[in-house]
């Protein structure tokens, strides 16, 4: 039987240490409600050194239910995006889902858009810990959240212009036009789909030259190097690209870009929006873009959302509490908070 979702309020849900059962459960979790993994079916976990252990236990939860489940542990990735071996790239497109639990993100790789394209279901779980499998915000109800998630892709993909605002000073606009937002409710749907539990949310990749404004980043920069704002950092959007970067910590964002050693990966690639109600902004990628009451721009890589930049380069940017408007018209995306 599939574990259904914690019916107890958040403020109920167990905190503290991570324990053996908590992270049990969450394994669980992914492979049976977020996969939707199935008898019969191969699955194909992969991690890296730093995450061996976790890779292992997700493993085992998926041998639970796979005709075939095998772990992969592959060299770190350097950033989000980069491309693992080619060796493992061969194993993705012969699984009926994959579990990617290496510390960078390779969701915006060739190998994963290839992988999805064969209908490998894709579990993206970078910068994944124990504190995250047990945690409370894996326990949201994320085939609930489907409709509200369906609704807001519609609306997006509908539309031709998108402004986001924020009291703490962000004031961004772009062209949206004949772009297809993506669903992503923190589950997989069918073949071909890709999930990121505990992140929920709806996306889009703008057209790549639109991006104007100010970006005021209040919320996290989800890299080992970066984390949660104290301060907040300001990014200057001039035709889709980041053109300066002021604030606190704004040599090591410069730095990272000079790292890729390519001027797309300055590119507004992502606006997306958080739904998940028991998420919080603690530093960590998927819980911090899934938080509801916050809204994220993903500089770099969107050709697996739908857009035109392939750079080996993405990382997302949250804000608080934004206030959306596409076509002129309000829009309220998620109902939440952010602490």
């Amino acid at each position: 039987m599939r574990p259904k979702p914690d019916p107890r309020p958040a403020n109920a849900l167990p905190k503290g240490r991570p324990t053996a059962a908590g992270v049990r459960r969450g394994c669980r979790t992914i492979v049976r409600v977020c996969a939707g993994l199935l008898r019969g079916e191969r699955a194909l976990v992969l991690s890296d050194p730093a995450t061996r252990s976790l890779g292992e236990a997700l493993a085992s939860a998926a041998a639970e239910v796979a005709r075939e489940a095998e772990h992969l542990v592959i060299p770190s990735p350097s950033a989000h995006g980069t491309e693992p071996p080619a060796s493992a790239a061969r194993r993705m497109i012969e699984a009926d889902a994959v579990f990617c639990l290496t510390k960078m993100s390779l969701a915006h790789s060739r190998a994963c858009r290839e992988a999805l394209g064969r209908g490998a279901r894709w579990l993206s779980l970078p910068d994944y810990s124990a504190e995250t499998l047990s945690g409370r915000a894996l326990r949201a109800d994320f085939r609930r959240l489907s409709k509200a998630a369906d609704r807001l892709a519609e609306a997006l993909s509908e539309g031709k212009r998108l402004e986001i605002s924020t009291e703490a000073g962000t004031k961004f606009s772009c062209s949206i036009r004949d772009r297809k937002a993506n669903a992503a409710p923190g589950w997989c749907a069918g073949p071909g789909s890709l999930a990121s539990p505990p992140d929920a949310e709806v996306n889009i990749a703008p057209i790549e030259d639109s991006g104007e404004g100010v970006v005021v980043v209040d919320g996290s920069i989800p890299h080992p190097r970066l984390g949660l704002r104290k301060k907040p950092l300001a990014l200057t959007v001039r035709r889709g690209r980041v053109v300066k970067v002021t604030g606190p910590d704004s040599k090591i964002l410069e730095a990272l870009f000079a790292e890729v050693g390519d001027p797309r990966s300055r590119i507004v690639g992502e606006v997306g929006f958080g739904l998940n109600p028991l998420a919080r902004l603690r530093g960590s990628m998927l819980e911090d873009e899934g938080t509801a009451g916050t809204a994220h721009f993903g500089i770099g890589a969107n050709a697996t959302l739908g857009g035109a930049n392939a750079v080996p380069f993405h990382l997302d940017h949250i804000v608080r509490r934004p206030s959306v408007r596409i076509d002129g018209r309000p829009v309220v995306v998620a109902r939440g908070s952010p602490p």
